[in-house]
């Protein structure tokens, strides 16, 4: 069995969901335990549909929806049946699983946070090296400064 690979299970549940709104569209609702089947029959391979259901189903805001007890829809948008009590509970443990890493990853998110020097702590250590004085200026009066420049150069050649 052949895996889709990720861009295509994107393009081919847009391309279902497009095509069934009323059933893919909002709120979530469960789908009917149907939808697989009438599925493959509209000429989806096997593959596509179990994949883009694994996909859909597994959604936290699906699983929240199927906690609810959410009247299951078909894929024409007609009212189907209640999950039963065993899919309530199993979408609950796969929710709490899937809260539970969340939790997880924001704990790691923030102990990584932790290990990091405060920002204020970063600052002092790019700080430059001891600021170079400044340059004072020395007062020149540039005519004079120049006249006398140019009277050497004239000496010179007057020497020569």
């Amino acid at each position: 069995m052949s895996e889709l690979r990720s861009g295509d299970r994107l393009s081919a549940i847009r391309e279902i969901a497009a095509r069934f709104p009323e059933a893919f569209g909002f709120p979530i609702r469960p789908l009917a335990l149907t939808a697989r089947r009438d599925l493959i029959g509209l000429g989806y391979t096997k593959e596509v549909v179990q994949q883009v259901l694994r996909m859909y189903c597994s959604r936290p805001d699906y699983l929240a929806a199927t906690v609810a007890g959410t009247c299951r829809v078909n894929l024409d948008g007609t009212d189907a049946d209640v999950p039963t009590q065993e899919h309530i509970d199993h979408a609950k443990v796969r929710l709490e699983a899937y809260r539970a890493q969340q939790r997880q990853r924001r704990k790691l998110v923030n102990q990584t946070a932790d290990q990091k020097p405060a920002k204020s702590q970063r600052k002092k250590e790019r700080q430059l090296p001891a600021a170079i004085p400044p340059v004072t200026r020395q007062e020149a009066q540039p005519a004079t400064l120049m006249g006398t420049v140019m009277q050497e150069a004239l000496a010179k050649l007057k020497r020569q």
